[in-house]
């Protein structure tokens, strides 16, 4: 069996167990989202074998920052705009220390319904952009302090919420983003005319 604790308080959601099968080998892992940004979290797994026998590890854990910026808020409101606008998307996104990290490529997408809650997946796109400083579906650094930016042009169905999705760590190299298993900064809008 392995146990998790985050930053020393037990998870009992993260408990997994695993029948014998003749090796001693098996693959623990587990996410957890930490709700506040620093370089010292913890997260340890006490794993046990059949015989009570224990042993534990544990690992230091960096978490930074992401956030939408204005026009758009980081709040569970929905942003009504009209179709045919610019709607410049903005995020920062800082390290443990609370210092810009400038050297991310994130991507943007954009999904058909309300897919904020952890976990839900869809059907993306790519969102066009009204500026030539854009690279397609990709967000640029827009200042030192972790800043990016991505100017894009609104033209969705009416009365339909849209998630707009950022990729914070995405490289080209990783293939499509998929919100199911990359960290993700998430927002509803909606057109209404």
């Amino acid at each position: 069996m392995a146990a998790w604790s985050w930053d020393g308080t037990p998870d009992s959601f993260a408990t997994q167990s695993y029948g014998a099968n003749g090796t001693n080998t098996h693959n623990f892992q587990q996410t957890h989202q930490y709700t506040s940004a620093g370089c010292n979290h913890t997260a340890t797994v006490t794993i046990t074998d059949k015989d009570n026998g224990s042993a534990q590890a544990t690992a230091t854990v960096g978490v930074g920052t992401g956030a939408f910026l204005p026009p758009m808020t980081n709040q569970p409101v929905t942003d009504k705009l009209k179709n045919g606008q610019t709607l410049p998307v903005k995020v920062q996104i800082t390290d443990c220390n609370g210092a810009g990290m400038n050297n991310l490529t994130p991507a943007i997408r954009l999904l058909q319904g309300d897919q904020t809650p952890v976990g839900e997946v869809g059907s993306d796109t790519i969102p066009g952009s009204s500026s030539a400083a854009d690279t397609t579906g990709v967000m640029r650094s827009s200042g030192s302090d972790g800043s990016y930016i991505y100017n894009m042009s609104v033209s969705i169905n009416l009365n339909t919420p849209y998630t707009v999705i950022i990729f914070p760590y995405w490289t080209t190299s990783s293939g499509t983003p998929n919100p199911s298993t990359m960290p993700t900064l998430r927002h509803v809008i909606q057109a209404t005319r």
